[in-house]
Protein backbone atom coordinates (compact mmCIF):
# COMPACT_ATOMS: atom_id res chain seq x y z
CA UNK A 1 0.00 0.00 0.00
CA UNK A 2 1.25 3.41 -0.69
CA UNK A 3 -0.37 6.40 1.03
CA UNK A 4 -0.15 10.23 0.50
CA UNK A 5 0.98 11.87 3.89
CA UNK A 6 -2.08 14.57 4.07
CA UNK A 7 -4.45 11.31 3.58
CA UNK A 8 -2.48 10.20 6.67
CA UNK A 9 -2.67 12.96 8.42
CA UNK A 10 -6.34 13.62 7.76
CA UNK A 11 -6.41 9.39 9.02
CA UNK A 12 -4.84 10.19 12.50
CA UNK A 13 -6.98 13.74 13.34
CA UNK A 14 -9.73 11.70 12.51
CA UNK A 15 -8.96 8.99 14.91
CA UNK A 16 -8.23 11.85 17.70
CA UNK A 17 -11.46 12.85 16.83
CA UNK A 18 -13.40 10.07 17.58
CA UNK A 19 -11.27 7.62 19.58
CA UNK A 20 -13.13 8.11 23.01
CA UNK A 21 -16.12 7.30 21.31
CA UNK A 22 -15.05 4.37 19.25
CA UNK A 23 -13.47 2.64 21.84
CA UNK A 24 -15.99 -0.38 22.44
CA UNK A 25 -17.94 0.27 19.71
CA UNK A 26 -19.32 -2.99 17.46
CA UNK A 27 -17.32 -4.11 14.68
CA UNK A 28 -16.24 -6.63 11.79
CA UNK A 29 -13.05 -6.40 12.46
CA UNK A 30 -11.15 -9.30 12.07
CA UNK A 31 -9.03 -10.28 15.30
CA UNK A 32 -9.71 -11.49 18.68
CA UNK A 33 -13.01 -10.44 18.70
CA UNK A 34 -14.53 -11.70 15.56
CA UNK A 35 -18.14 -11.52 14.17
CA UNK A 36 -20.44 -8.37 13.23
CA UNK A 37 -21.28 -7.94 16.43
CA UNK A 38 -18.26 -8.03 18.36
CA UNK A 39 -16.19 -5.21 20.47
CA UNK A 40 -13.16 -3.98 19.26
CA UNK A 41 -10.45 -3.11 22.03
CA UNK A 42 -8.42 -0.09 22.19
CA UNK A 43 -6.28 -0.29 25.35
CA UNK A 44 -4.83 -3.60 24.38
CA UNK A 45 -4.01 -2.96 20.93
CA UNK A 46 -0.68 -0.86 19.74
CA UNK A 47 -0.04 1.85 17.77
CA UNK A 48 0.74 0.28 14.91
CA UNK A 49 -2.30 -1.53 14.57
CA UNK A 50 -5.11 1.10 15.63
CA UNK A 51 -4.57 1.29 11.36
CA UNK A 52 -2.47 -0.67 8.70
CA UNK A 53 0.17 2.28 9.31
CA UNK A 54 2.71 -0.84 9.82
CA UNK A 55 1.75 -2.83 6.96
CA UNK A 56 4.88 -3.72 4.60
CA UNK A 57 4.51 -1.56 1.80
CA UNK A 58 3.06 1.71 3.86
CA UNK A 59 5.99 4.10 2.72
CA UNK A 60 5.91 5.51 6.16
CA UNK A 61 7.64 4.35 9.57
CA UNK A 62 6.97 6.76 13.05
CA UNK A 63 9.74 6.74 16.21
CA UNK A 64 8.80 8.94 19.10
CA UNK A 65 10.26 8.64 22.56
CA UNK A 66 12.13 9.91 25.07
CA UNK A 67 15.92 10.73 26.21
CA UNK A 68 17.88 11.83 29.51
CA UNK A 69 20.77 14.11 28.77
CA UNK A 70 23.60 13.97 31.40
CA UNK A 71 25.99 17.03 29.93
CA UNK A 72 28.73 19.43 30.46
CA UNK A 73 28.78 22.79 29.39
CA UNK A 74 31.41 25.36 29.37
CA UNK A 75 31.32 29.35 28.62
CA UNK A 76 33.32 32.08 27.69
CA UNK A 77 32.75 35.80 27.30
CA UNK A 78 35.13 38.65 27.58
CA UNK A 79 33.65 42.24 27.14
CA UNK A 80 36.81 44.70 26.58
CA UNK A 81 35.42 47.88 26.88
CA UNK A 82 38.90 49.84 27.01
CA UNK A 83 37.85 51.73 30.25
CA UNK A 84 40.98 51.41 31.98
CA UNK A 85 41.43 47.45 30.81
CA UNK A 86 39.05 44.64 30.45
CA UNK A 87 35.17 45.30 31.19
CA UNK A 88 34.86 42.16 32.42
CA UNK A 89 35.29 38.22 31.66
CA UNK A 90 33.12 35.54 32.49
CA UNK A 91 33.86 31.61 32.27
CA UNK A 92 31.40 29.24 33.24
CA UNK A 93 31.19 25.55 33.61
CA UNK A 94 28.11 23.43 34.52
CA UNK A 95 26.82 19.66 34.76
CA UNK A 96 23.16 19.45 33.44
CA UNK A 97 20.48 16.96 33.35
CA UNK A 98 17.88 17.07 30.60
CA UNK A 99 14.48 15.32 30.00
CA UNK A 100 14.12 15.15 25.89
CA UNK A 101 11.52 14.21 23.91
CA UNK A 102 12.05 13.51 20.12
CA UNK A 103 10.32 12.37 17.25
CA UNK A 104 11.07 10.83 13.41
CA UNK A 105 9.12 10.17 10.18
CA UNK A 106 10.50 8.34 7.32
CA UNK A 107 8.74 8.22 3.80
CA UNK A 108 10.15 5.49 1.95
CA UNK A 109 8.81 6.91 -1.06
CA UNK A 110 9.79 10.28 -1.17
CA UNK A 111 13.15 9.46 0.39
CA UNK A 112 12.84 12.30 2.92
CA UNK A 113 12.52 12.09 6.91
CA UNK A 114 11.87 15.10 9.76
CA UNK A 115 12.96 14.75 13.01
CA UNK A 116 12.24 17.28 15.88
CA UNK A 117 13.59 17.34 19.42
CA UNK A 118 13.07 19.34 22.53
CA UNK A 119 15.09 18.91 25.64
CA UNK A 120 14.85 21.25 29.22
CA UNK A 121 17.30 20.89 31.90
CA UNK A 122 15.71 20.10 35.26
CA UNK A 123 19.23 20.33 37.31
CA UNK A 124 22.07 22.77 36.96
CA UNK A 125 25.09 22.86 38.76
CA UNK A 126 28.50 23.91 38.63
CA UNK A 127 30.79 27.31 39.47
CA UNK A 128 31.32 30.73 37.16
CA UNK A 129 34.80 32.61 37.49
CA UNK A 130 34.70 36.74 36.65
CA UNK A 131 35.23 39.45 38.05
CA UNK A 132 33.64 39.68 40.96
CA UNK A 133 35.11 36.48 42.05
CA UNK A 134 34.26 32.34 41.66
CA UNK A 135 30.41 32.09 43.23
CA UNK A 136 28.56 28.82 42.25
CA UNK A 137 25.86 27.60 39.87
CA UNK A 138 21.86 26.48 40.48
CA UNK A 139 19.76 26.12 37.97
CA UNK A 140 18.95 28.74 35.37
CA UNK A 141 17.79 28.17 32.13
CA UNK A 142 19.24 25.62 29.80
CA UNK A 143 17.07 24.48 27.14
CA UNK A 144 16.80 23.43 23.29
CA UNK A 145 14.39 22.97 20.25
CA UNK A 146 15.13 21.79 16.72
CA UNK A 147 14.04 20.67 13.78
CA UNK A 148 15.79 18.63 10.45
CA UNK A 149 14.56 18.01 7.40
CA UNK A 150 16.92 15.19 5.09
CA UNK A 151 17.22 13.12 1.70
CA UNK A 152 18.10 9.75 1.78
CA UNK A 153 20.33 9.44 -1.12
CA UNK A 154 21.64 5.79 -0.58
CA UNK A 155 19.32 3.14 1.16
CA UNK A 156 15.51 2.63 1.85
CA UNK A 157 14.67 4.30 5.50
CA UNK A 158 14.62 0.91 6.87
CA UNK A 159 17.28 -0.88 7.00
CA UNK A 160 19.99 1.41 5.70
CA UNK A 161 19.92 5.22 5.05
CA UNK A 162 22.49 8.02 3.84
CA UNK A 163 20.79 10.87 4.30
CA UNK A 164 22.09 14.58 4.37
CA UNK A 165 19.94 17.32 6.07
CA UNK A 166 19.42 20.32 6.54
CA UNK A 167 17.87 22.39 10.20
CA UNK A 168 16.88 24.86 12.49
CA UNK A 169 18.59 24.39 16.54
CA UNK A 170 17.28 27.30 19.03
CA UNK A 171 19.66 26.62 22.36
CA UNK A 172 19.27 29.08 25.23
CA UNK A 173 22.23 28.26 27.50
CA UNK A 174 22.22 30.49 30.46
CA UNK A 175 23.23 28.67 34.18
CA UNK A 176 22.33 30.86 37.09
CA UNK A 177 25.42 32.38 38.44
CA UNK A 178 26.29 36.06 40.07
CA UNK A 179 24.68 38.90 38.98
CA UNK A 180 26.00 41.87 38.59
CA UNK A 181 24.61 45.19 40.08
CA UNK A 182 24.02 48.33 38.19
CA UNK A 183 21.87 51.51 39.35
CA UNK A 184 18.58 52.10 37.70
CA UNK A 185 18.96 56.10 38.22
CA UNK A 186 18.74 58.04 35.20
CA UNK A 187 19.07 61.49 36.28
CA UNK A 188 20.10 63.92 39.41
CA UNK A 189 16.59 63.32 40.46
CA UNK A 190 16.88 60.01 41.21
CA UNK A 191 20.02 60.05 43.68
CA UNK A 192 19.19 61.05 47.22
CA UNK A 193 21.56 61.91 49.98
CA UNK A 194 21.75 62.78 53.57
CA UNK A 195 22.26 66.62 54.21
CA UNK A 196 23.99 66.25 57.27
CA UNK A 197 26.88 63.32 56.13
CA UNK A 198 26.85 63.86 53.19
CA UNK A 199 26.05 60.39 51.87
CA UNK A 200 24.42 59.72 48.13
CA UNK A 201 21.83 56.42 47.48
CA UNK A 202 19.90 55.69 44.69
CA UNK A 203 17.99 52.22 43.21
CA UNK A 204 19.33 49.55 41.96
CA UNK A 205 18.99 46.67 39.79
CA UNK A 206 20.67 43.16 38.69
CA UNK A 207 19.60 40.31 36.08
CA UNK A 208 21.02 37.10 35.00
CA UNK A 209 22.39 36.05 32.00
CA UNK A 210 20.16 35.29 29.65
CA UNK A 211 22.10 33.31 26.15
CA UNK A 212 20.10 32.50 22.96
CA UNK A 213 22.08 30.87 19.72
CA UNK A 214 19.73 30.29 16.48
CA UNK A 215 21.37 28.10 14.97
CA UNK A 216 21.50 26.64 11.23
CA UNK A 217 22.53 23.14 10.53
CA UNK A 218 23.97 21.65 7.63
CA UNK A 219 24.94 17.79 7.94
CA UNK A 220 24.50 14.07 7.29
CA UNK A 221 23.32 11.00 9.58
CA UNK A 222 23.72 7.64 8.51
CA UNK A 223 21.66 4.64 10.10
CA UNK A 224 21.29 0.81 10.14
CA UNK A 225 18.91 -1.73 11.31
CA UNK A 226 20.11 -4.80 11.74
CA UNK A 227 16.94 -6.34 13.13
CA UNK A 228 18.16 -7.17 17.06
CA UNK A 229 20.45 -4.00 16.99
CA UNK A 230 20.73 -0.63 15.33
CA UNK A 231 23.19 2.10 14.95
CA UNK A 232 22.91 5.90 13.81
CA UNK A 233 25.20 8.84 13.74
CA UNK A 234 25.44 12.24 12.41
CA UNK A 235 27.83 15.16 12.04
CA UNK A 236 26.69 18.50 11.01
CA UNK A 237 28.71 22.22 10.65
CA UNK A 238 27.12 25.23 12.31
CA UNK A 239 28.12 27.87 9.55
CA UNK A 240 25.88 30.49 11.40
CA UNK A 241 24.62 31.02 14.50
CA UNK A 242 22.96 34.22 15.83
CA UNK A 243 23.95 35.09 19.51
CA UNK A 244 21.24 37.29 20.96
CA UNK A 245 21.09 37.72 25.33
CA UNK A 246 21.76 40.05 28.55
CA UNK A 247 25.31 38.91 30.32
CA UNK A 248 24.29 39.33 33.95
CA UNK A 249 27.79 38.32 35.26
CA UNK A 250 30.72 39.86 34.23
CA UNK A 251 29.60 43.39 33.14
CA UNK A 252 32.88 45.02 35.42
CA UNK A 253 33.71 48.40 35.59
CA UNK A 254 36.76 50.63 34.17
CA UNK A 255 38.96 50.45 37.59
CA UNK A 256 38.64 46.31 37.77
CA UNK A 257 35.36 46.49 40.44
CA UNK A 258 31.58 46.82 40.16
CA UNK A 259 31.74 50.62 41.10
CA UNK A 260 34.09 53.48 42.37
CA UNK A 261 33.92 54.34 45.95
CA UNK A 262 35.88 57.14 48.12
CA UNK A 263 37.70 55.36 51.00
CA UNK A 264 35.16 53.71 53.59
CA UNK A 265 37.25 53.73 56.10
CA UNK A 266 38.79 56.94 56.22
CA UNK A 267 36.66 59.78 54.70
CA UNK A 268 33.85 60.51 52.61
CA UNK A 269 32.40 63.63 50.86
CA UNK A 270 35.08 66.28 51.41
CA UNK A 271 36.31 64.72 54.00
CA UNK A 272 33.70 63.80 56.27
CA UNK A 273 34.50 60.58 58.32
CA UNK A 274 32.29 57.87 58.14
CA UNK A 275 30.53 58.68 54.54
CA UNK A 276 31.23 56.85 51.38
CA UNK A 277 29.50 57.27 47.90
CA UNK A 278 29.62 55.71 44.63
CA UNK A 279 31.09 57.71 41.86
CA UNK A 280 31.04 55.48 39.15
CA UNK A 281 28.86 52.47 39.09
CA UNK A 282 27.28 50.51 35.41
CA UNK A 283 23.64 51.84 34.68
CA UNK A 284 21.89 49.16 32.61
CA UNK A 285 22.42 45.20 32.27
CA UNK A 286 24.97 44.31 29.39
CA UNK A 287 23.62 43.00 26.15
CA UNK A 288 25.15 41.13 23.33
CA UNK A 289 24.21 41.16 19.90
CA UNK A 290 26.35 38.68 17.04
CA UNK A 291 27.58 35.56 15.16
CA UNK A 292 29.40 32.24 15.59
CA UNK A 293 30.03 29.41 13.74
CA UNK A 294 30.72 25.66 15.11
CA UNK A 295 29.22 21.87 14.77
CA UNK A 296 27.44 18.91 16.47
CA UNK A 297 27.60 15.02 16.31
CA UNK A 298 25.58 12.61 17.88
CA UNK A 299 26.21 8.78 17.59
CA UNK A 300 23.59 6.07 19.16
CA UNK A 301 23.22 2.23 19.27
CA UNK A 302 19.99 0.65 20.14
CA UNK A 303 18.89 -2.82 21.18
CA UNK A 304 15.23 -3.89 20.22
CA UNK A 305 14.15 -6.45 22.63
CA UNK A 306 10.51 -6.54 21.01
CA UNK A 307 10.01 -5.28 17.59
CA UNK A 308 8.53 -2.14 18.12
CA UNK A 309 10.50 -0.78 21.24
CA UNK A 310 14.06 0.59 20.72
CA UNK A 311 16.37 1.35 24.14
CA UNK A 312 19.17 3.33 22.60
CA UNK A 313 22.70 4.59 24.52
CA UNK A 314 24.83 7.56 23.10
CA UNK A 315 26.48 11.11 22.88
CA UNK A 316 26.35 14.02 21.86
CA UNK A 317 28.81 17.01 21.62
CA UNK A 318 27.70 21.04 20.71
CA UNK A 319 30.20 23.84 19.87
CA UNK A 320 30.13 27.90 18.98
CA UNK A 321 32.25 30.55 19.24
CA UNK A 322 32.43 33.94 17.39
CA UNK A 323 31.93 37.69 18.85
CA UNK A 324 29.67 39.56 20.23
CA UNK A 325 28.56 43.14 20.12
CA UNK A 326 27.93 44.40 23.44
CA UNK A 327 25.96 47.84 24.73
CA UNK A 328 26.01 49.13 28.19
CA UNK A 329 26.24 52.19 29.90
CA UNK A 330 27.78 53.94 32.70
CA UNK A 331 26.83 56.84 35.17
CA UNK A 332 29.10 58.92 36.89
CA UNK A 333 27.93 60.27 39.87
CA UNK A 334 29.21 63.37 42.18
CA UNK A 335 29.31 64.45 45.79
CA UNK A 336 26.46 66.36 47.27
CA UNK A 337 28.54 69.86 48.08
CA UNK A 338 27.93 72.92 50.65
CA UNK A 339 26.96 76.45 48.96
CA UNK A 340 28.84 78.06 52.16
CA UNK A 341 32.57 76.34 52.11
CA UNK A 342 34.57 78.54 53.95
CA UNK A 343 37.29 80.20 51.74
CA UNK A 344 41.01 78.95 51.43
CA UNK A 345 43.20 80.15 53.92
CA UNK A 346 40.30 80.94 56.68
CA UNK A 347 41.04 78.89 58.54
CA UNK A 348 42.55 76.63 55.96
CA UNK A 349 41.92 74.75 52.22
CA UNK A 350 38.53 73.52 52.14
CA UNK A 351 38.24 69.88 52.98
CA UNK A 352 35.17 70.02 55.33
CA UNK A 353 31.82 71.72 55.40
CA UNK A 354 30.90 75.06 57.01
CA UNK A 355 29.76 73.46 60.76
CA UNK A 356 28.10 76.76 61.48
CA UNK A 357 25.60 76.47 58.36
CA UNK A 358 23.89 73.85 58.69
CA UNK A 359 22.88 71.72 56.81
CA UNK A 360 26.21 70.72 55.87
CA UNK A 361 25.52 69.88 52.47
CA UNK A 362 22.50 71.77 50.43
CA UNK A 363 23.54 71.01 47.05
CA UNK A 364 22.41 68.38 45.84
CA UNK A 365 25.12 65.95 43.85
CA UNK A 366 25.91 65.83 40.03
CA UNK A 367 24.79 63.17 37.26
CA UNK A 368 25.95 62.00 33.68
CA UNK A 369 25.27 58.72 32.31
CA UNK A 370 27.24 57.62 28.88
CA UNK A 371 26.48 54.80 26.43
CA UNK A 372 28.84 52.54 25.69
CA UNK A 373 29.26 50.29 22.86
CA UNK A 374 32.19 46.91 22.37
CA UNK A 375 32.55 45.48 19.29
CA UNK A 376 33.85 42.11 18.32
CA UNK A 377 34.36 40.64 21.70
CA UNK A 378 35.29 36.44 21.49
CA UNK A 379 32.95 33.99 22.74
CA UNK A 380 32.73 30.15 23.14
CA UNK A 381 29.79 27.73 24.55
CA UNK A 382 30.30 23.53 24.22
CA UNK A 383 27.80 21.06 25.68
CA UNK A 384 28.37 17.75 25.54
CA UNK A 385 27.84 14.69 27.15
CA UNK A 386 25.66 11.58 27.19
CA UNK A 387 22.19 10.06 26.08
CA UNK A 388 19.77 7.37 27.16
CA UNK A 389 17.01 6.95 24.80
CA UNK A 390 13.53 5.10 25.06
CA UNK A 391 11.44 4.74 21.43
CA UNK A 392 8.63 3.05 20.22
CA UNK A 393 8.68 2.87 16.82
CA UNK A 394 6.06 1.42 14.01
Amino acid sequence: MVRSTPSLLVLIAALAAASPAIAADPNDWNGEDTGTGALRSSLSTEPKDWTDLNAEDDSLRFEFGTRYYYSMGKQSFAINSGLAGDHGTMTEEDTSQFVEAHMRVDDAQTHTYAKAVAGLAYKVDGSSDDNSGTTSVTNGTVNYLGADLGYTVLGDTKSYALSPFVGYMYWNDSPNNYSDNYTTAKSAADISYDPSSGQTSFAGGSTVNDIAAHMLRLGVNASANMGLFDISAEVAAVPYAKITGTLGAGSGAPTGGLVSYDNSSTAGPHGLTGAYNIHDIQSSPTTIDGWGYGGAAEAMIGFHPTENWVFRLGGRATYVQGTVDAKFSRAQIGDPTDSNQPVAGDPGPPVVPDQLNSPNFDTAPSFSNQQYITRANPFSMIRYGLLAELTYKF
